[in-house]
């Protein structure tokens, strides 16, 4: 097999053909594969590697139909988790297929552990399709959902719903920013409604929380019902953590998970009425809530001030007012630098 065109083949371009994840996953002792591998190919340590991190995902996935949004919120998962950015994706014409997700675990001394979602073959039907509803610098928008599901989304969020939302099937939508969610509920497992974020799933049956979801950090807040997330942390082990009422959840990109109970839990989603609330909160945290917000930044932000606590409510609706309020609390000069950026000072 000198001339044979896989003698060329790296790890991840063996990871990409069809007919050889076919042969690593279904555990064939006879076919090609065998024959090719039998013949101690020039690159046989390639094919090793890319069997091996096949191998590995079988602990941790079963197969399972994706769309290419939901490929890459699995990729920003399993790439936050071990730190790694994304492989540029070659262009190849799209065919019907369902996608597998994998991760991948290199021994190399550089210690290049990745994890990324990819393809497998199936006969099931194109792409899904998505209606997309988008909010702008201090919007608030609500929105029902088929099965009853009523989702509020925040400023500068974006959620994905598929057009073919099944009311009796999985229920799944794509979050991209904050939402609040008053989940339909359903006792069937099959019926489960499932929120995708950058860092993890997380999945209910029905409840009514809120969720922060942004590519480095993702923050769940239960107020009635239960749900569970699933995430990677920095070994790339998939964890199911359950949350109960009036607990908070924080995942940050690291995979770094801290759970806890807060206090007057209504006030992480009070932003539904127009306006963020805060008892004995930090300075840092309320200025992250008004950037995401408004898609604004703050510069000149002294440690001592970023530390301090306050109570109050500030607008989620309109940033004028949100900055009149800020400098009449902190008693600070707000400015505006250049388009967008703002100086505390």
């Amino acid at each position: 097999m000198k001339n044979n065109k896989y003698n060329r083949y790296t790890a991840n371009d063996f990871l990409e053909e069809e007919t050889f994840r076919r042969w690593v996953l279904s555990g064939e002792k006879a076919g090609f594969w065998n024959e090719y591998l039998a013949s101690s190919p020039p690159n046989e340590g390639e094919i090793k590697e890319a069997i091996r991190i096949l191998k590995k995902v079988g602990r941790y996935y079963e197969v399972n139909e994706l769309d290419s949004d939901q490929v890459d919120l699995e990729w920003k998962k399993f790439a936050n988790a071990k730190n790694m950015q994304p492989p540029v994706k070659r262009k190849r014409k799209r065919t019907k297929r369902s996608i597998f997700i994998w991760s991948m675990a290199s021994a190399a001394a550089m210690a290049l552990v990745v994890a990324v979602s990819w393809l497998i073959l199936t006969n099931q039907s194109s792409e899904v399709k998505y209606q997309v509803y988008h909010t702008g610098s201090g919007e608030i928008r609500t929105i029902v959902l088929p099965d009853s599901t009523v989702v509020t989304l925040n400023g500068y969020s974006k959620l994905k719903v598929p057009d073919k939302f099944d009311r009796n099937g999985a229920r799944s939508v794509i979050l991209d920013g904050e939402g609040f969610f008053k989940v339909t509920p359903s006792h069937r497992t099959e019926n489960n409604f499932t929120v995708h974020s950058a860092l993890s799933d997380i999945v209910v049956l029905g409840t009514a929380f809120n969720v922060v979801a942004a590519d480095h950090i993702t923050e769940v807040t239960l107020e009635e019902g239960k749900v569970q997330m699933k995430y990677a942390d920095d070994k790339g082990q998939v964890n199911n953590v359950t949350m109960a009422p009036g607990e908070q959840m924080s995942l940050k990109s690291t995979g770094e998970l801290k759970k806890f109970f807060v206090d007057n839990i209504e006030l992480f989603s009070e932003w539904k009425t127009g306006y963020f609330a805060y008892e004995d909160q930090k300075v840092s945290k309320i200025l992250s809530d008004l950037e995401r917000q408004y898609g604004v930044e703050f510069h000149a932000v002294n440690d001592t001030l970023k530390e301090r606590k306050v109570n109050g409510v500030i607008a989620a609706t309109d940033l004028n007012e949100a900055l009149e309020v800020l400098k009449i609390t902190l008693d600070v000069n707000i400015s505006l630098e250049k388009e967008k950026i703002y100086r505390i000072h």
